[in-house]
């Protein structure tokens, strides 16, 4: 049977839908697809009344809303255990999608959208959306008190769509203050991530978050209001506090170099190559403590869906940004698929490399990159030597999300026969 499921790359919708169809044994296609493009065409709004998605194509026609999409790949195959194992317990998955959709989808998407920058950020939404969460996962931690799965002994549609509604907050936002009362919940999603079938769609690991990610301008107000609440404490002994990377980055000398001055300019030039000299000519390595980097992915063969890789491009260049202020890059996916074989973009899938060009306002950059940012250990940081005619060659290439033309010699990572599939800047 032929399907294909119509998505952005970082939809977490779309997880449900990729994940009934490893268990029901489903082939699904996965194209490239643009929000503010494809899906407000004719055609489009066609299969799906208000342009949203995921939307499924099947034979007999189009089929959109994430859980009947789910609901139709599991039905395909009875026999798959998705719907639950008896009557009774198919009603008891229905109950606990319903739950999903109106108890955590609601308030997971208004705490996290704001930090991918779908939303507007608004620290009272945010602060309540956290509650409101919170009481759903202390609901769903009773449930899981004496269970491995929500619904019988094996991974239902309940699981599925609770685990696709819990993956960003859990990477994101739910840090390990915020998981300790949620024991049960976080055994079970480890669980779940831990089966060959979310590992097909997830990718083999699943990140829980290390420290929490903060809408820009969408934290201050309520921190300050939880601040003005706290009764006050006994003063205690003064201990030398960590540097921060804003005292480290502060305590450089100053530097003719204007980072918000020079996005500025990198991001109304169009032809970004052109710029390129003025930015060397305000660049001070040596004086002002900057440093380049060519960076790489270390496991490109691990990456072989376009979609999943994106997703995993964005979560390494959103937990950047407490370097906001301190640095900028790109980070380029390079793809080798060939468009005319069968395994091709239509199939989502083929070979794609990662690599990237970062600015850091530190002669140690990347020892700081990588310790506030979890994913950075996964790339290879080479400090660029402008001096050297390859490592500047990568650099511009990465930087400027331009093409080399193959004859100014070898370069870091060579994209001979790529082709640049998309790049996200940090800045």
């Amino acid at each position: 049977m032929s399907l294909t499921l119509y998505t952005f790359p970082t939809n977490f919708r779309a997880i449900k839908a990729l994940v009934a169809a490893q268990y029901a044994g489903v082939d699904v296609d996965v194209p490239a697809f643009t929000m503010g493009k494809d899906n407000v065409t004719d055609e489009f709004m066609a299969k799906s009344p208000l342009g949203k998605v995921p939307c499924l194509d099947t034979k007999d026609g189009p089929i959109f809303q994430s859980n009947a999409i789910a609901r139709y790949i599991a039905r395909l195959r009875a026999d798959s255990g998705l719907c639950g194992g008896s009557f009774y317990e198919s009603g008891q998955v229905d109950s606990w999608m319903d739950f999903c959709t109106n108890e955590v989808e609601v308030p997971a998407t208004m705490w996290v959208y704001p930090i991918l920058g779908y939303m507007e950020p608004n620290a009272d939404a945010s602060a309540e959306a956290e509650k409101h969460l919170a009481a759903s996962l202390k609901a769903m931690n009773t449930h899981l008190q004496f269970r491995t799965f929500f619904v019988g002994e094996r991974v239902t549609l309940a699981d599925v769509c609770l685990f696709s509604a819990l993956y960003y907050p859990l990477k994101f936002v739910m840090d390990k203050k915020y998981r300790k009362e949620f024991g049960n919940v976080v055994r079970w999603a480890n669980t779940c991530a831990a089966q060959a079938e979310f590992q097909a769609v997830i990718g083999s690991s699943m990140t829980l978050c290390n420290k929490r990610c903060v809408a820009k301008g969408g934290a201050k107000k309520a921190a300050k209001k939880e601040k003005k609440k706290a009764a006050p404490k006994k003063e205690a002994p003064k201990k030398e506090k960590p540097k921060t990377l804003k005292d480290i980055f502060n305590a450089l000398p100053k530097s003719k170099l204007n980072l918000d001055a020079w996005k500025k300019i990198y991001s109304n030039t169009k032809d970004k190559k052109s710029v390129m000299q003025q930015f060397y000519d305000m660049y001070e390595p040596e004086k002002a403590g900057w440093s380049l980097y060519n960076i790489r992915y270390n496991y490109n063969d691990d990456n072989t869906i376009l979609w999943k890789t994106s997703n995993l491009v964005n979560g390494f260049v959103e937990r950047c940004d407490s370097f906001r202020k301190f640095a900028m890059g790109t980070v380029q996916m390079l793809t080798n698929i060939d468009e005319s074989a069968e395994d091709s973009y239509a199939s989502g899938k083929g070979n794609i490399f990662l690599r990237g060009a970062f600015l850091i306002r530190s002669s140690e950059g990347s020892t700081h990159m990588i310790r506030e940012n979890p994913d950075a250990e996964y790339w290879t940081w080479e400090k660029v030597d402008l001096s050297n005619k390859d490592q500047k060659a990568a650099f511009e290439e990465a930087w400027c999300n331009i093409y080399p033309d193959n004859e100014g010699g070898t370069n870091i990572m060579p994209s001979d026969g790529k082709k640049l599939y998309d790049a996200a800047e940090f800045k």
